[in-house]
């Protein structure tokens, strides 16, 4: 959920089964500005948190702004939900 053009939006937490049981947390934001070449060689997640007998958190929301991206084999840029 949220926007494509600008996400800025945070995960939202999984339920828990009752107020004695915290569900899971939801993804974070990260926004990565480069005036010119942003490179990428290793992972970049916003991704919600899992927890058995709860609910997973959603993704949270990964902007990237940059000429030209570049990343090594086996880089992931993910933002997905537990």
């Amino acid at each position: 959920f949220g926007s494509m053009e600008a996400p800025v939006d945070f995960g939202v937490g999984g339920y828990g089964i009752d107020a004695s049981v915290q569900g899971s947390r939801g993804g974070g934001a990260i926004k990565l500005v480069a005036t010119n070449k942003f490179e990428v060689y290793g992972d970049i997640l916003a991704n919600g948190g899992f927890q058995r007998e709860v609910g997973g958190g959603s993704g949270g929301s990964i902007w990237i702004e940059a000429k030209e991206l570049i990343g090594g084999n086996g880089t992931l840029i993910e933002a997905s939900g537990g």
